[in-house]
């Protein structure tokens, strides 16, 4: 290569800050087996300057600015065993940016964005390689490219990328990719999602923010842990929904709204609550919203959160993802934004069904499936045309569908609504209140805080044990109500 600096088999030690690397107009190959060291700061300011990586290159310097680029420089690292790669020091709070591009220039930076500083040392290496339309050749020890048992290449784009932590600590990372190298369907075809090989196939439980069509997906407060080693791709692949939902707690007939006592009174987390009642959300397990979101007022003010599941099309019974998103008053269900559409990892062509739960009402899953093709879905469980399984599955309140209320104990045993009898709704309302004196309430975010207005009440207007012995049946105690779900 014109005015390289070849490295076959040198190692090269730069000490001190004086000794800081401007590369100019030239650039440097790093072949495999030799290691580039530098405890400065390596400048690349020209088109020109490339740092041809098929070695090691090791950054001594524990500040994020270690590398500083501008007017389209950057490292190239295509080396399709994922050998060698950019180790470098995250110890100070700060954005890392690795600037590598592929051998056509284009820009595919790896990110690492730290919010605490540690007086020890905190190594990660990072290397990429970009594959072939078929994403072929695999990274080390990855098999396939399947995904739920299906071809998934033509969904992914053509980059692989390897992380090997060297420290445990938390951090925000990002991947991207180049407009080359998108996937086969095309960059649009909806969000893309981070997964990794964990040993025997591609593992998408890992919490993703990204934009419909951008070319960069982030792991928000990623765990990184010593001694481990992820072989990444990015994947196109999710069912766009757009779902309305009433739950009969806090609905107001006369409306068609819910209640927001909950937002109002500040009562609403801040983390999804649904990882920790046992119902795992592969999707997003840390989903998390802003106060600026719940500040919201009117009929698009966040009523709680809710539980989407995709499950299987044949007879619903396997639950293949799950997505933690907010409710509004209106009933739309929405993400942690507080207003955008859910996008729900899924295999893109597949048609799967669509149920919601919720943690004091009983579920609801629809009969008609949706597919994962990019387009918008619609899922309409508050008008009663829409199908749903099972029998009674639903209220009827006035014109509308609504979510049976009452499930006291959902984050604790079974999702069947009683009255009376073993494991029944009405003794942990009692429960939640003392025990002994009936007329007691207490404030909080609770299961058993049934109509959703704030306060567990077992006695008194507007108190949670009447609802759960009118959706029984109102004469008979010990009727019960059984969620339908298979």
């Amino acid at each position: 290569m014109k005015n390289a600096l070849l490295l076959a088999a040198v190692l090269l030690t730069a000490t001190g800050h004086s000794q800081d690397i401007n590369l100019g107009t030239a650039s440097i190959r790093i072949n495999g087996g030799t290691n580039f060291k530098t405890a400065g700061i390596i400048t690349m300011n020209n088109a020109a300057n490339r740092i041809w990586l098929n070695g090691s290159l090791t950054l001594g310097n524990p500040d994020p600015s270690v590398i500083t680029t501008s007017n389209g420089a950057g490292i190239v690292n295509e080396n399709t065993a994922l050998s060698g790669g950019v180790l470098f020091n995250a110890k100070q709070v700060g954005t890392y940016i690795i600037p590598f591009i592929n051998s056509n220039g284009e820009a595919v930076p790896f990110k690492l964005m730290t919010t605490t500083a540690s007086a020890t040392s905190r190594p990660i290496t990072v290397a990429t390689y970009a594959s072939a339309s078929n994403n072929t050749p695999l990274p080390p020890t990855a098999t396939n490219t399947l995904q739920f048992g299906a071809d998934h290449s033509p969904y992914m784009p053509d980059r692989y990328w390897k992380m090997e932590m060297g420290a445990t600590f938390t951090a925000t990372v990002s991947f991207s990719h180049a407009p080359s190298e998108d996937a086969a369907n095309g960059a649009d075809f909806g969000y893309l999602n981070g997964q990794f090989w964990n040993g025997s196939a591609w593992d998408l439980s890992t919490p993703v923010m990204t934009q419909a069509g951008a070319r960069e997906v982030w792991l928000e407060n990623y765990a990184l842990v010593s001694g481990t080693t992820r072989y990444w791709s990015l994947a196109q692949t999710g069912l766009k929904l757009s779902a309305k939902v009433f739950l009969d707690g806090p609905f107001v007939s006369g409306t068609a709204l819910m209640n927001d006592n909950l937002r109002t009174n500040g009562l609403i987390p801040l983390d999804a609550p649904y990882n920790g009642m046992g119902y795992y959300a592969q999707s997003d397990p840390y989903a998390h919203t802003t106060p600026a979101v719940l500040a919201v007022s009117g009929n698009n003010a966040i009523v709680d959160w809710v539980c989407v599941e995709l499950r299987d099309p044949v007879g619903g019974a396997n639950v293949y993802m799950r997505k933690q998103a907010l409710l509004q008053r209106d009933g739309d269900v929405v993400a942690v934004d507080g207003v955008t559409p859910l996008m729900i990892p899924a295999v893109p062509g597949s048609t799967p069904k669509i149920a919601i739960r919720h943690r004091n009402h009983l579920g609801v899953m629809g009969t008609d499936t949706r597919i994962a093709n990019g387009t918008m879905q619609h899922m309409d469980f508050t008008v009663p045309e829409t199908p749903v399984y099972g029998i009674n599955a639903r209220k009827t309140n006035g014109t509308y569908s609504t979510r049976w209320s009452g499930n006291a104990k959902w984050a604790v045993v079974g999702n069947v609504l009683k009255y009376t009898g073993p494991d029944n709704d009405r003794d942990p309302i009692l429960t939640a209140i003392g025990g002994t004196l009936p007329a007691n309430t207490v404030t909080g975010y609770a299961a058993t805080d049934v109509n959703m207005d704030g306060v567990t009440k077992y006695t008194g207007a507007g108190n949670d044990r009447d609802p759960i012995l009118a959706n029984i049946g109102g004469t008979v105690p010990s009727n019960v109500l059984t969620e339908q779900l298979p």
